[in-house]
């Protein structure tokens, strides 16, 4: 995310997968990995821009069990995929729904909601989606701004192909910005985060 960016955009192999050109400048993408390791976050600007970046890491769940030549069957990795993404930029208010979808029989399904609040005094009273909790993952404040990641597991997900609303309210009025992304074959555990406000890259994540 930038202050005052201009064609702030991910470098590949990243896939950014929505964006809101607002000031600040808010975005969401994914790096698809294969192995473990150490990997940066990485961005190109037109112009120099004050930053923060948060990641969040998913693990693929395991895949049906195969049975090579031997008397136990062997589960594998699935490959996480990217399914679906909105995002959002409601004006002024201290309360906004945004419908959000997952796919019918999404395998896994994880949901990541990035929240951005344009100042560091008003506090989000409650997130759900579907009426269910969001669960916060990592939430740091830079430069005047609030950023926050939650996401949700598959168990509170309903793989239906109904648009429900992610819901928020704060203590105070301001002009948020949010976006939302789903991912399936995600290990439902709870995920590891990070955040900086250094103009450069995270990680790795703990």
């Amino acid at each position: 995310n930038g202050y005052n960016a201009s064609g702030l955009s991910a470098v590949a192999p990243q896939t950014q997968e929505w964006v809101t050109s607002s000031n600040p400048w808010v975005e969401g993408d994914y790096l698809t990995t294969g192995t473990a390791g150490s990997y940066e976050l990485s961005y190109s600007s037109t112009n120099s821009v004050k930053q923060d970046m948060q990641a969040i890491e998913l693990l693929p769940s395991s895949c049906a069990a195969t049975y090579p030549p031997t008397p136990t069957p062997t589960t594998g990795p699935c490959a996480i995929a990217f399914n679906a993404q909105t995002s959002f930029a409601p004006g002024s208010s201290a309360s906004f729904n945004v419908p959000f979808t997952i796919p019918v029989g999404a395998a896994n399904p994880i949901l990541l909601v990035d929240l951005m609040i344009p100042n560091i005094t008003s506090s989000v009273t409650s997130a759900t989606y579907n009426g269910v909790a969001l669960t916060q993952a990592v939430s740091i404040q830079s430069n005047g701004y609030t950023e926050i990641e939650f996401y949700m597991l598959g168990t509170n997900l309903n793989a239906d192909g109904v648009a429900h609303n992610i819901s928020i309210s704060q203590s105070t009025a301001a002009s948020d910005v949010i976006g939302a992304m789903s991912f399936t074959n995600a290990r439902q555990t709870a995920v590891g985060a990070s955040g900086s406000n250094a103009p450069a890259s995270i990680g790795p994540i703990p």
